[in-house]
């Protein structure tokens, strides 16, 4: 994916959040290559969110929303 981004074979691409920053450092070895990122899918882990009710109501964990 990097190759292809630096000789522009590919115009986007999907990578990781700290990719494009690394890339625009020169983190790839080569010269400091600005890349902008429009859009930030995930910045490496995942969550649920729930109602503040829940919490309210002792729902902590996976076994308590199971019990509840």
């Amino acid at each position: 994916m990097v190759d292809g981004l630096l000789d522009r074979t590919l115009d986007a691409a999907l990578m990781p959040s700290g990719m494009p920053v690394w890339m625009t450092a020169g983190g790839h070895g080569g010269a400091p290559t600005p890349v902008v990122s429009s859009l930030t899918l995930s910045r490496n882990g995942n969550e649920i969110t729930l109602a503040k009710r829940l919490a309210e109501q002792g729902v902590n964990t996976v076994d308590d929303y199971r019990a509840w």
